[in-house]
């Protein structure tokens, strides 16, 4: 932001707003307006991207034209910043806050207008919101919570992403779903979610922090979509082993994508404390082994000597007993028994394995680029992945796959980058760093090829 307008400038931040060709994205220090050549349909919201582009300003607003745009992980969005309406009258509070989220708590909405601007008001002051996504279940004049990206079009405006970032200032009692598990059994609890298994009276829900399964004493859960945000109000329950709340109440909100399943191995998912830790959370196995499939009962599934049960398979299509495949499921539990449950037929694919060109043999006691991840900032580490991509000279970004999974991190400031080529199998040796809450290598001291191979395909 700070760059002079026409310099060229690169940086990585969130993707926290699109509309189009006009995208924002923001990094622990502060947010930018693109404008992209062409609107981009593989952005998402929460994605991490790398832009390299001419500084500019349209209408006071700071932006960049990107020429170049990589994408990166899905990773969460920033935490916006709490501010007042008075806050929102101080042009230079606003100007230092400009294509930044932001909370504004208890405000009343005007006129809905998602082709123009929408006011929201408080204590005699207002802005305007401009093309307010469509609501549902939200009115004029109702008291609202509202999380914008602060914008500017010659007057400060705010643009609103999505429209579950605007809710009933009546759900201020809402906590996450961790809170809730964590509540003691008994105590009514209100949680937010996004609805990713279904059965019976049973629907599980997840959030940032967590999920939990929640029972309905009568209801049917035919017109609860997957994928779609539930309010839950209802009591801390457990029912054979199983956290959950009993539901009293609940609102349905918007249909969304689906949370993003965490990749987990065999090993881990048969340790009991670490399914305890992701009980009723999305999971996504690799190179299972697909026992007798039964769709009333217990499907296994296996691999490495280790196996665990699927409850109630849906039917499958063109897999039999004996496939490998990958599987999206949910971790549940049933007395002491730990199982999963799959959503959907189309969770459950074909396994098709991904060359790996990093042996463990290869690996030795260097880090794997996983475990970079989880390692603490400035910390020394050895690690090793293929170079899959060069960009500006001073970065590098590896890959490796690792148990299914392909992982990727980047390489930052070292003055010999030009002289490796895509394909290149590296030793890196440098410090841990962390940009924009992304882990990543830096202070590189020595960049070792160890060999080459065929980049696998995307």
């Amino acid at each position: 932001r700070a760059a002079a307008i026409e310099e060229e400038v690169t940086t990585k931040g969130v993707v926290t707003f699109i509309s189009g060709r006009d995208v924002v994205i923001q990094d622990a220090t502060a947010g930018i307006h693109l404008f992209l050549a062409a609107a981009d349909a593989e952005l998402k919201l929460g994605m991490e991207i790398t832009v390299t582009g001419e500084r500019t300003a349209f209408r006071g607003l700071e932006q960049i034209k990107p020429t170049t745009v990589l994408k990166g992980e899905l990773v969460d969005l920033p935490a916006p910043k709490k501010v007042t309406m008075e806050d929102l009258q101080d042009v230079a509070k606003m100007d230092a806050m400009e294509s930044q989220r932001i909370l504004i708590e208890e405000v009343t909405l005007g006129a809905i207008n998602t082709g123009g601007n929408t006011s929201i008001t408080k204590d005699g002051k207002s802005i305007n919101i401009f093309r307010i996504p469509a609501l549902t279940g939200i009115l004029e004049g109702d008291v609202v919570n509202v999380v914008a990206v602060l914008s500017q079009h010659n007057t400060h405006q705010l643009r609103v992403a999505d429209a579950g970032d605007i809710v009933s200032a009546s759900d201020e009692n809402i906590i996450t779903i961790e809170e809730a598990r964590n509540a003691e059994a008994g105590t009514e609890v209100i949680v937010r979610g996004l609805v990713t298994f279904k059965d019976d009276n049973n629907v599980v829900v997840q959030d940032q922090t967590a999920a939990i399964n929640n029972y309905f004493d009568v209801m049917t859960t035919a017109s609860i979509d997957l994928g779609q945000e539930m309010t839950i109000t209802g009591t801390r329950g457990v029912y054979r082993n199983l956290e959950q709340i009993k539901v009293t109440d609940y609102r349905k909100g918007d249909v969304k994508p689906l949370p993003t399943p965490k990749t987990v191995t065999m090993e881990e998912i048969t340790a009991p404390d670490f399914a305890e830790s992701i009980e009723s959370q999305r999971i996504a196995l690799k190179g299972v082994t697909l026992g007798k499939i039964n769709t009333s009962g217990n499907t296994k599934i296996s691999k490495d000597g280790k196996e665990i049960n699927v409850y109630k398979m849906p039917a499958l299509e063109g897999i039999v007993e004996g496939d490998v495949v990958d599987l999206v499921a949910i971790m549940s539990q049933f007395n002491t028994t730990y199982q999963l449950r799959v959503a959907s037929a189309m969770d459950v694919t074909m396994h098709k394995e991904i060359y790996d060109p990093i042996s463990d043999e290869m690996l030795g006691d260097a880090k794997s680029l996983k475990d970079v991840y989880a390692m603490a900032a400035g910390a020394d580490v050895v690690t090793i992945g293929q170079v899959a991509y060069t960009f500006g000279g001073n970065s590098i970004f590896l890959q490796d796959v690792i148990h299914g999974e392909i992982v990727g991190l980047q390489l930052y400031d070292f003055t010999r980058f030009d002289s490796y080529d895509v394909g290149d199998l590296v030793q890196v040796t440098g410090k841990v760093g962390v940009y924009g809450g992304v882990h990543q290598v830096s202070d590189i001291t020595d960049l070792k090829i160890l060999g080459q191979a065929e980049p696998f395909a995307p």
